[in-house]
């Protein structure tokens, strides 16, 4: 006897064909944004870097043009994308330079981009123009009895004094200073301190410490420059309304101080906003 066997051998329909080709492309596109979103990002990532770094090489050179004393300030880094206007009457821009600048007097200056709606304004004032106010020169240092001052100078002269910003001096443990502040030795704040500087901040000494200790403010109304270390400990704040620029690292003692940058954030010396995230921030 003879069997025959049947198997139905089916193919695939036109039906399912469409369906695999549909799925197929919808991961193609899938997958197509996610690598141009990647690919964007690491542009607007590799742009914002190379601002960043103009930008620093542009303060610099300016700033320390100004702190020489000279009367003419030129950048190597502007150019048709970058440029710079005064925003008081010290100086004029001549091709991309500054002309005529008093360096007893502050400069207020604002850096432009050409290609994207980036700016960032500071002020440069001469050390020599701040009338001083306290100094010490022993190992202990010395603690503040006044609270209000005027474009004061604190210095300390000793490796390991410093100036001290106690509780129960001031009404409200508040000092306020009218006006800029230069600081070119080891200051403190003491618990809960709030210290008020009305306009910009600047912190010479890089062998010097800012300390902030638990519960202390240092609040800067204008701009701030920090060339010395800067020691957080528990729930303190440094809080700058508009630019600050970072010459040397900052650290926490407790992980919960922060300091909140309202303007830009500019580092310099090879220091990364990265390594800091984790100290950056407003609440």
């Amino acid at each position: 006897m003879i069997f025959r066997q049947f198997r139905l051998e089916r193919g695939i329909t036109l039906v399912e064909l469409l369906a695999t080709i549909s799925l197929f492309a919808v991961v193609i596109l899938l997958a197509s944004t996610v690598i141009f979103q990647v690919l964007g990002n690491n542009t607007v990532t590799s742009e914002h870097i190379d601002r960043n770094q103009r930008v620093n090489v542009i303060v610099s050179e300016l700033r320390s043009q100004f702190l020489e004393g000279n009367s003419q300030l030129c950048s190597t880094q502007l150019d048709e994308k970058y440029y710079i206007e005064v925003r008081n009457e010290n100086g004029a821009v001549v091709e991309n330079c500054i002309q005529d600048v008093d360096s007893s007097s502050p400069l207020s200056i604002k850096i432009s981009s050409t290609i994207t709606d980036f700016s960032l304004e500071t002020t440069f004032t001469s050390k020599n123009s701040y009338v001083l106010d306290i100094s010490i020169d022993n190992e202990e240092g010395v603690d503040v009895a006044d609270c209000i001052f005027t474009n004061p100078t604190f210095i300390a002269d000793s490796p390991s004094g410093f100036i001290k910003f106690k509780k129960n001096i001031c009404k409200d443990d508040i000092y306020l200073v009218n006006g800029d502040a230069n600081i070119k030795g080891n200051l403190s704040l003491y618990n809960s301190v709030h210290f008020i500087i009305s306009d910009d901040l600047y912190v010479y000494d890089p062998t010097k410490t800012l300390e902030l200790k638990n519960g202390s403010i240092l609040q800067v109304d204008g701009n701030a420059h920090f060339d010395s270390e800067i020691t957080l400990k528990n729930n303190s704040q440094l809080i700058v309304e508009n630019d600050a620029h970072f010459y040397k690292e900052f650290s926490q003692q407790g992980n919960s101080g922060k300091i909140c940058v309202k303007g830009n954030t500019i580092f310099h010396n090879g220091l990364k906003e990265e390594d800091f995230t984790h100290i950056l921030g407003c609440n």
